[in-house]
């Protein structure tokens, strides 16, 4: 093992590190693990110091404790070239089961990590020597995925589907339904494997689920639901299935049904949004009439805006409604609501066991389960759709950024937020909207903040309105001045629409739940226009429609309704 010399300038931390190094490479491995441990709270040096702890376990041939330390050292820091040695050469001092059992979780890791080939490549690595280990099967399957090769995915499963479908009637069924589309797939020759008597039935829940997923991302939405709700019957316990299931319902247009389970999400333990906890009974339906409610948004940003329209609902029928909404949002809202006095605003407070203001409300619930309680179906959603409102000022005020434009003015947005778990299918890159930029009589504004925002740099001819924006309000009085917005999956595609503004929405080839299936317009938002891809990942046919959109609306002037362009 090497160990560096400490440099000038460097952190603290960093300097007891080195300092650990040069213990731990004389010998005194005593006095360097003690360093070592005080530094695993140290975000900077936390991976380094979980792998140099590790090597010191393995040299005290604590090889158990030290594959634990590398595999956290992995988790934190990525699998850079030393970690992964060093685990290898630990497990290979361990009994076979149990290098097994590690070997799964490193994959665990990098699946997590969305490290998809690397753990492709460690198990296949692995099944060819144990070529029945379950759960590197599943992982596997989930590998292929990740990848794209769903085929791949379906045919490592298959054995195992065949395998308890022998064994439950429930999947034997589905199975069953399943046959013609199986036929369909032209899929690689599953492994011919004989299992012995597997777990269940968490195990047969998670085959599942994962087959199901590989069937959706191949185009069979209908086929998948049954897989879903039988793996949810299978491990109620588990809350992914029943997410999954709740996502396709909705996404089917199955709305009550899609709600109904929509409910169960906080069963999934990796929901990305806590469910909230507040000593007054959570509103479970019921009688309205004298009710005192808080109302609190759950998610992200284009949730509040296309589920704030249902509130109306709840003072018409006698509550009286505090609505906590984000930051970004309270102002465009509070105005909405301004005229509605059983309707209070109030900001999101950092600790989500306060409330601004303390509030006498008697029941509170989460923005996202009215569709629910409310029993929300196709018929009640609105014909016309201009709920959100925006100051005359303010319009008026954002007008000198739009000035002497008499040609068709497009707004732009190109990429959602990054931490959002489908960013990579719903964004893009601004380059691959270059086709639009030679269009006859149009103007382009972005409308693009965060990090994509920077992209303008490199000279696309585009206006960008980025720091004339500080919120959602700025946004909104933007966008009362612009024809069309062309979008991918975003809160300016929600606000957009919410304003009554025309919009053409670029949306992945699995959709959200939101935009359902074929359709190419949306009933949440009647003026918006959709434009799916045909092939995952491939946005070029998107790009090629909406410019065809573009130019038919810079001709006629009208949108998809015959609605005059612009309908301010």
């Amino acid at each position: 093992m090497m160990f560096e010399p400490t440099h000038p300038g460097m952190e603290p931390g960093r300097k007891a590190l080195e300092k650990a190094r040069g213990l731990h490479g004389a010998g005194q491995l005593d006095s360097a693990e003690a360093i070592y441990q005080s530094l695993l709270n140290d975000p900077a040096c936390r991976p380094d110091a979980h792998f140099l702890l590790g090597v010191a376990r393995s040299q005290r041939n604590r090889h158990d404790e030290a594959a634990n330390l590398l595999l956290q050292a992995i988790r934190d820091g990525g699998p850079k070239p030393e970690y992964c040695a060093s685990l290898r050469s630990t497990l290979a001092c361990l009994p076979a089961s149990r290098a097994l059992d590690f070997m799964v979780r490193f994959s665990d890791v990098l699946l997590q990590q969305r490290l998809y080939p690397e753990a492709q490549h460690l198990l296949r690595e692995l099944l060819a020597s144990h070529p029945r280990h379950v759960p590197a099967i599943i992982n596997l399957a989930q590998a292929w995925e990740g990848m794209g090769k769903y085929r791949d995915g379906i045919a490592c499963l298959l054995p195992l589907m065949e395998h308890y479908a022998r064994r439950d009637e429930g999947i034997a069924q589905v199975m069953g339904v399943l046959e013609a589309a199986l036929g369909e797939l032209d899929l690689p020759s599953p492994a011919a494997l004989a299992f012995d008597a597997l777990p269940f039935p968490g195990q047969a829940a998670q085959v599942l689920n994962n087959f199901a997923n590989c069937l959706q991302c191949l185009g069979y939405f209908a086929e998948s639901e049954p897989l879903y709700q039988r793996a949810a019957d299978l491990s109620p316990q588990h809350g992914l299935p029943r997410w999954n299931l709740a996502v396709t319902q909705l996404l089917l247009g199955e709305l009550k049904r899609g709600w109904a389970n929509y409910e169960l999400r906080w069963t999934w333990k990796d929901f990305d949004f806590p469910n909230r906890m507040l000593p007054q009974p959570r509103f479970e339906g019921g009688e309205l009439r004298g009710r005192r409610l808080l109302v609190y948004a759950e998610q992200g940003l284009g949730d509040t805006i296309q589920f704030c329209r249902l509130l109306p609902r709840l003072a018409e029928a006698g509550a009286r409604v505090w609505f906590e909404v984000q930051n970004e949002l309270f102002w465009l809202i509070r105005y909405t609501f301004r005229d509605m006095p059983a309707v209070e605003v109030i900001p999101r407070m950092r600790d989500p066991s306060q409330v601004y203001g303390s509030p006498e409300f008697d029941m509170h619930c989460s923005l996202m389960s009215l569709p629910h309680l409310l029993g929300i179906d196709h018929a009640d959603l609105p014909a016309g759709c201009n709920y959100l409102g925006v100051e005359p000022a303010a319009v008026d005020h954002a007008a000198s950024l739009f000035a002497g434009q008499p040609v068709l003015k497009v707004g732009l947005a190109w990429a959602g937020s990054p931490g959002h778990r489908r960013d990579g299918e719903r964004s893009m890159d601004l380059a691959t909207l270059a086709p639009l930029f030679n269009l006859p009589e149009a103007r382009f504004f972005s409308l693009q903040v965060g990090p994509a925002q920077r992209q303008l740099q490199f000279g696309a001819p585009v206006v960008d309105l980025a720091a004339k924006i500080r919120d959602f309000y700025d946004t909104a009085a933007m966008l009362m001045h612009l024809d069309v917005v062309v979008t991918v999956d975003t809160a300016v595609a929600h606000l957009a629409g919410a304003l009554g503004r025309p919009v053409i929405l670029m949306l992945p080839r699995l959709p959200d739940w939101r935009w359902m299936l074929k359709r190419q317009d949306s009933p949440w938002y009647p003026r918006t226009r959709l434009v799916r891809q045909t092939e995952a990942g491939n946005w070029k046919g998107v790009v090629a429609e909406v410019r065809a959109q573009l130019l038919a609306l810079s001709t006629t002037r009208q949108d998809m309704h015959g609605l005059p362009l612009p309908a301010q």
